[in-house]
């Protein structure tokens, strides 16, 4: 099932694909041969070439999508980076550890990366490990759905040059990595701008008075851009960004109240993300989506 705890842009995937832009400054090594255990194995996977918003689904969209979900179903941890400072010189590296998936560029294989490395900033090589699991990807567009097979390649190479204090074992990593990506649930991830308003009997202070008491104003300082701290854009107007917690998920709610008549009018933004499925469906719900909007016209008229 679609894990909507990562919606709104998952701070992982960017930095999975970041880190591997760095990694691959590092690739200069020929493998010692590697004897697979692994049966080679192929899975083909089916998205929609248009998303329920009506937008066009890329070929970059698709395969980000399936690099991000393939290190979340690893059993690994998704690669992190941080940075130390090292007691003898006083040098800082960046360090980058745990899994990520891969476009290769070069040669046109999907990778999952196993990263355990660290550099400073202004060289070109790396110290440590980044083993490389590669599966040869084909990607076939259609008129409605973009097909994708994948493919084991029976091989393992570490892209640094005398590697040390590897993540885990060639054939550990392989077999994380074959499980991963030949079982893994895939995603590509999209999103949807919900806007709309109501009217509300009670006057303006008091419906926004509920929304601050019943939800709590999220940090606007946190949330992502697409969101905004609306407090004082307009002299009538009250509002801030709100959490709406539903189906154990927190939705974040742009909500303005303005006074209305002999009430009130409230207008609301939100971001609706859901994924497209590897089987060509999709796990948008509009019924979701009203759940959504039905919950803050409750608080309005609470």
């Amino acid at each position: 099932m679609y894990s909507k705890a990562t919606r709104g842009g998952s701070p992982a995937r960017t930095l999975a694909l970041g880190a591997l832009a760095t990694i691959a400054i590092s690739a200069c090594a020929t493998a010692p041969a590697y004897e697979s255990t692994q049966q080679q194995q192929t899975r083909t996977l089916t998205f929609m070439s248009t998303d329920n918003s009506g937008d066009a689904v890329t070929q970059q969209d698709i395969v980000e999508g399936i690099a991000v979900s393939a290190a979340q179903a690893s059993q690994f941890d998704v690669v992190r980076g941080y940075r130390t400072q090292s007691t003898l010189n006083g040098a800082v590296y960046q360090n980058f550890e745990g899994v990520a998936g891969n476009y290769n560029d070069n040669n046109g294989d999907f990778e999952i990366h196993y990263a355990n490395w660290a550099k400073k900033p202004s060289d070109t090589f790396a110290l440590g490990s980044n083993l490389v699991v590669p599966f040869s990807m084909s990607i076939e567009p259609g008129a409605s759905t973009t097909t994708v097979s994948l493919t084991n390649k029976r091989v393992v190479k570490d892209s640094i040059f005398l590697p040390t204090n590897p993540l885990t074992s060639k054939a550990q990593a392989e077999a994380d990595a074959v499980n991963a990506v030949m079982n893994g649930e895939m995603f590509v991830p999209r999103q949807e701008l919900i806007e709309g308003e109501f009217d509300s009997q009670y006057p303006d202070n008091a419906v926004y008075a509920n929304y601050e008491r019943l939800l709590g104003e999220y940090s606007a300082e946190t949330a992502p851009d697409y969101y905004s701290n609306v407090d004082t854009v307009l002299e009538i107007e009250k509002g801030n960004v709100f959490v709406i917690k539903k189906d154990d998920f927190e939705h974040l709610v742009q909500v303005s109240v303005f006074p209305y008549r002999n009430g009130s009018k409230v207008t609301y933004t939100f971001i609706y993300t859901y994924g497209l499925t590897g089987d060509g469906g999709s796990t948008y719900s509009q019924a979701e989506i009203d759940g959504i909007i039905g919950e803050i016209q409750t608080v309005a008229n609470n």
